[in-house]
């Protein structure tokens, strides 16, 4: 996510954030979410609200289902089963390649005997048996060596009829078996597999439409974690129920969203709905991301500025010492030479090897008895090319 202003991301001159600490390396001011159509959905009956969607990615039930043969009997089974289980609709296998890896513990020898035995699979409650051998699988699967499916948004999106590249009964299962688990005051969670795709939908739709808040926020310099205090949930949650109260409280995005990629026009229009602004979604959205992987440009910027330490001398600040001069145009073309040679310097490292630059003025003068005193003068450059892409 990141805002635009004239078509562009704006930089930061804090830099990337990493573990909350700004790098202070001059970087895009472009903030990230892990939530996508793999994000795996859960209860968690102790929170509020019940449903768990990621951080961890899984398959989704319809893509799992069409080259796993167990995986539709699992599902199957456990609909007929009398009581629900939180582990009901996963599935684990090992990855192509697994068997070479090498076990660290007793936990992992368990977890992957237990897989070689059944190349297409088992179900999660018949590997998983401890939590020894939950911290076993949760690490096989980060480095790659299982695969697990479970139920997804997009398994949601199938059961709701808005996605339908796949057969859908796997999906209607998993959700099925989402529905019928309990909250915390042992309530099911759904009346059926509409409902609580309906609700992962909503779920997703709320998720990103706080991540963008906190993305505003932070172009606009305030807390970012406030928006999920009380009166930001509140106000989102209003917008998703069109519930009023007593208190009229609303919250939204000035600018229009424009959502690129494949689940763009599935989940952005509520999105849009609950910031009470415009959507835009171009023509070919789902394939953005490779287009612009492959025609993206290159732009790089650097700053120079000009001082005057008395009347009539200039001196340049460029990145090699500062050098002075009795002309300010002299200044400026020497500005913007150094400009020009850093610029190229790091477009050539970023790749692209021809480029063009545009240069940008602003100067500071001030009256002093009726005549003007130069303060200072600063150059923006920045350079656009295209990056050398190899012919394979």
């Amino acid at each position: 996510m990141a805002v635009l202003v004239d078509g562009q991301a704006e930089a930061d001159i804090r830099g990337a954030v990493v573990g909350g600490n700004a790098t202070m390396i001059n970087a895009l001011r472009v903030h990230t979410e892990g939530i996508g159509g793999d994000s795996h959905v859960q209860n968690s009956p102790l929170n509020t609200p019940e449903l768990s969607i990621g951080p961890r990615r899984v398959v989704p039930l319809v893509v799992a289902g069409e080259s796993h043969a167990g995986l539709k009997e699992m599902l199957e089974a456990q609909s007929k089963a009398p009581v629900a289980r939180e582990t009901d609709g996963m599935y684990l296998w090992l990855r192509d390649g697994g068997s070479a890896w090498t076990p660290r513990s007793a936990a992992d020898h368990h977890v992957m005997d237990a897989l070689s035995s059944e190349p297409s699979g088992l179900p999660y409650d018949q590997v998983i048996d401890s939590g020894l051998h939950k911290n076993a699988a949760n690490r096989l699967l980060a480095v790659g060596v299982l695969g697990m499916a479970g139920f997804t948004p997009t398994d949601a999106m199938h059961v709701l009829g808005k996605d339908t590249r796949y057969e859908t009964n796997a999906a209607e299962l998993g959700a099925g078996l989402l529905a019928r688990q309990s909250d915390r005051f042992g309530v099911r969670l759904a009346k059926d597999p509409i409902a609580i795709s309906d609700q992962v939908y909503r779920s997703v739709a709320m998720k990103l439409a706080m991540a963008i808040l906190a993305a505003t926020f932070d172009y606009d310099d305030l807390p970012a974690a406030e928006v999920a205090g009380p009166l930001m949930t509140e106000a989102l949650s209003r917008s998703a129920t069109q519930r009023t109260g007593t208190l009229s409280v609303h919250v939204g995005v000035e600018s229009p969203l424009v959502a690129v990629g494949a689940p763009a026009a599935l989940y952005f229009p509520e999105v849009a709905r609950l910031l009470r602004t415009d959507l835009i979604i171009p023509d070919h959205s789902e394939v953005a991301n490779a287009v612009g992987a492959a025609t993206g440009n290159v732009r790089l910027t650097t700053r120079v500025t000009v001082t005057a330490p008395r009347r009539g001398l200039f001196r340049v600040h460029s990145a090699t010492e500062p050098k002075t001069f009795y002309e300010l145009s002299g200044a400026q073309e020497f500005a913007e030479g150094a400009a020009r040679e850093e610029l190229g310097n790091k477009m050539a490292l970023a790749g692209a090897e021809t480029f063009d630059i545009e240069n940008s003025w602003v100067l500071k003068e001030i009256n002093v008895k009726n005549r003007p005193l130069f303060v200072e003068a600063v150059l923006t450059s920045t350079a656009y090319g295209h990056p050398l892409m190899n012919a394979t």
